[in-house]
């Protein structure tokens, strides 16, 4: 359990039974400076509880109101999609470190956590969302999950981490006188079902919600003067937006004259539209990223007695950079020296972070 805060004096006993026992159990074992970066972690000579001495003298009044420090692993290995779990759910694998290594993590229940533990989400490498078909601003690619009260929670980004949603495909392009169809809407970054909890992110981090793709460039038939073979044109695709997984490139309409499929986007890029068939089909639209907004294709250009064409697909919508089920104030906590790219949304339905 936290050691107590105050009274009497405090017992090796007690310190053990927070933080595990030392080496050759001698107290000055305690002093620990730890690194993750090794593995591929951003903290680096954090001690074995704030306030806890790394060097120098060390005695048991030290250990007043300390609890044990475990961080869940969001770094290590490749970039990976989070939607499916939640990091309770990656912290109940045991992808985890404790700090000073003298016990193992606790269960994630009222016994065993016994009135309190510090748990930090460190991330330092791209975790993404999904795109769950229909709300895709609800699926976050990031969620804390429920941890057992007096829990101490942060989310740490590091300068190598991206907490992103997915990026929405481009519009697919229109076919004859079709119009070019919408953009997907991209998914959202962090979901916050815990409170309190600090925020921080380091120069270099971003948390960022999933962009939306451009649409479907229309598609065209001309005839000027109404004899021979009409002549049909595909609107280009539209690009995909910035995320992981990235938007894809919409197809360009199919026909005489296709249109070319817009260009896909990569974690932080968009992909531009791709353009109109023989120059009479519309050209997609271009996918979202922080550089600029996802824009709608762009209507065909038809013309003749039989003739025509159609409009230009909307462009799809962001997600939201943090959703939250709780208000911010007094709730969370953000220390921001990177970026957060788009909408914080609180005081959301819990239903509404997928």
């Amino acid at each position: 359990m936290t050691i107590k805060a105050s009274g009497s004096s405090l017992s090796f006993t007690e310190i053990a039974n927070e933080f595990g026992n030392p080496t050759n159990n001698k107290i000055g074992n305690y002093r620990v400076n730890y690194s993750n970066t090794p593995a591929g972690g951003s903290f680096s000579n954090l001690p074995l509880d704030a306030g806890i001495p790394q060097s120098g003298s060390i005695s048991f009044s030290d250990f007043y109101s300390k609890q044990l420090n475990i961080v869940v692993k969001g770094y290590g290995g490749g970039d990976q999609s989070w939607a499916s779990k939640n990091a309770a759910a990656v912290y109940d694998n045991n992808e985890v470190e404790v700090i000073g290594g003298f016990k193992s993590r606790p269960g994630r229940n009222a016994s065993d956590w016994q009135g309190g533990k510090t748990v930090k989400i460190n991330v330092n490498k791209t975790i993404g969302s999904s795109m769950p078909g229909s709300n895709e601003h609800y699926r976050c690619a990031l969620k804390t999950g429920s941890w057992p009260s007096e829990t101490s929670l942060s989310v740490d980004v590091g300068g190598g981490g991206v907490i992103t949603g997915q990026g929405g495909d481009g519009g697919p392009g229109g076919t004859g006188k079709g119009g070019g169809a919408g953009g997907e809407n991209g998914s959202s970054a962090l979901g916050i079902q815990y409170s309190p909890i600090n925020v921080n992110v380091a120069a270099g981090g971003v948390i960022q919600n999933g962009y939306g793709g451009g649409g479907g460039g229309g598609g065209a038939v001309r005839d000027p003067n109404k004899e021979g073979e009409d002549n049909y044109y595909g609107g280009g695709g539209g690009g995909g937006g910035a995320g992981y997984p990235s938007g894809g490139g919409g197809t360009g309409g199919s026909t005489k004259s296709s249109g070319s499929p817009g260009g896909g986007s990569s974690t932080k890029s968009a992909g531009g539209g791709g353009a109109g068939g023989g120059g009479y089909g519309g050209p997609g639209g271009r996918g979202g990223d922080v550089v600029a907004a996802q824009t709608g294709g762009t209507g065909g250009n038809g013309s003749g007695p039989v003739g025509g064409s159609g409009p230009g697909g909307p462009a799809g919508s962001n997600g939201d950079a943090i959703r939250a089920t709780m208000s911010q104030s007094g709730n969370v906590f953000i220390s921001n020296s990177g970026e957060i790219r788009g909408d914080q949304e609180y005081s959301v339905s819990p239903g509404t972070i997928t």
